[in-house]
């Protein structure tokens, strides 16, 4: 614990060097979190309802109409 907040301290003092590669990977992991925490958060996941949900469940067919289309 306390090699990393050396480290941290060292990094936000402008101390230390990191290689681009290293700042890549960060970078690309940083970003990956944060759409696998988007997808999680989202209110997609909760589901997605079309409509006013009135309550209106007619469904414009007439049973003797219905009857004929089948036969």
């Amino acid at each position: 614990m306390e090699k990393v907040k050396e480290t941290t301290q060292k990094l936000f003092c402008g101390e230390m060097i990191v290689n681009k590669r290293d700042l890549w990977f960060l970078g690309g992991l940083m970003f990956l979190a944060g759409v696998i925490y988007g997808l999680f958060t989202a209110p997609l996941t909760r589901g997605v309802s079309i409509g006013c949900c009135n309550g209106n469940n007619e469904n414009h067919y007439h049973d003797a109409d219905f009857e004929e289309e089948e036969a």
